[in-house]
């Protein structure tokens, strides 16, 4: 019954993940030169020139460092963000951009697991592509309107996503120990911070530490472990940009007079400032209620009427969320235990 339960809202899944695969496909056909620009701006995209250095004499300790300009990592990222952000606020595409928010939030809320699994994936697609679409360049000296360019980067994406997803479980042990040693690294800096030299100067130390966190969220993937918690963050995120979005949709609609509130005054915006108004980084206050004074009580404290009621939203679907996953994931150890108490304690007779 539980497997049976499962398969049946697998379709309508798959459709919903299509339907925000075809979306953000359409999006990102206009929107990829902008953010492959900016990253040119940031160096990422920029092919690898060699620099000629000049060596100092043997007596100088002092190195010559290379000519040409060395970009932080800091820069690349907020250049990256800045054009990500720049296409998010495009007036013309704002519906789509709610759309894709709202199926993929509604997805998240579901199935987290199923939906993570296809992010890595994309993810894996999008930075083999960016990378075989920019060394293609850089080999054959093509522009940006290039098919062979085009042609070279998305078969080279396919290929390398495809082998992510059938080698997916490996993926995630890996994913898992990298982040191990993201968290082994906080966990250093935070305690030489502090003090405790022994974490900088004693090499022993500092490997058991990274070792034996790294085995732990290796093996909790292992195990299967890392599902619950996979839930609870999935329903949060995909909260998060469900109720961003049908805010954005009341919006436009009394914006537009299909809906005629008396006494209600929209406060039309992108999509993103809806997002950021419920994570508190916003600058102005958007939505249904941003014309209400009897709703902005709490506004000088950073708690417009819009914002309490998106979160209100979002926090609701996100415990409706996690409660559906965890009931899964109950039932799936379930339909497992079953299964393994079924086999036969010898083998079958030939």
């Amino acid at each position: 019954m539980a497997w049976h339960r499962q398969s049946s809202c697998r379709p309508s899944l798959i459709f919903a993940v299509g339907v925000v695969v075809v979306c953000f496909a359409s999006v990102s056909a206009s929107s990829l030169p902008d953010l492959m620009k900016g990253a040119q701006q940031a160096g990422v995209a920029k092919p690898m020139q060699l620099v000629e250095t000049t060596l100092p004499p043997d007596d100088d300790p002092v190195t010559t460092p290379p000519v040409g300009e060395v970009v932080p990592t800091a820069s690349i990222l907020l250049n990256l963000e800045q054009a990500l952000t720049a296409q998010l606020r495009i007036a013309h595409h704002q519906w789509l951009n709610a759309l894709v928010a709202f199926l993929f939030g509604m997805a998240a809320v579901i199935d987290g697991e199923f939906v993570f699994k296809w992010l890595i994936i994309g993810g894996v697609f999008i930075v083999a592509t960016l990378i075989a679409h920019n060394e293609t360049a850089a080999f054959w000296s093509l522009g940006e309107k290039s098919w062979l360019r085009r042609f070279t980067g998305v078969e080279v994406g396919v290929i390398v996503a495809y082998n992510a997803m059938r080698g997916f479980e490996g993926l995630m042990i890996v994913l898992a120990a990298l982040f191990g040693m993201f968290v082994s690294f906080g966990i250093q800096t935070t305690l030489v911070t502090q003090g405790v030299d022994a974490f900088k100067t004693v090499p022993w130390l500092v490997v058991s530490m990274y070792s034996l966190i790294t085995l732990f969220f290796a093996v909790a993937v292992v195990k299967k472990k890392h599902v619950r918690a996979l839930g609870i963050l999935s329903s949060l995120l995909g909260g998060a940009l469900v109720s961003s979005a049908v805010f954005w949709f009341a919006t436009y609609a009394i914006e537009h007079g299909w809906v005629r509130i008396q006494g209600m005054t929209a406060s039309p915006g992108a999509w993103v400032d809806f997002f950021t108004l419920l994570t508190g980084k916003h600058d102005r206050d958007v939505g249904v209620l941003a014309g209400s004074q009897g709703m902005n009580k709490f506004s000088s404290s950073g708690w417009p009427g819009d914002r309490i009621c998106g979160c209100a939203l979002w926090f609701a679907l996100s415990a409706v969320g996690t409660l559906v996953q965890f009931r899964r994931a109950q039932q799936k150890v379930t339909t497992v235990n079953i299964t393994a108490a079924r086999e036969p304690l010898l083998p079958k007779e030939a």
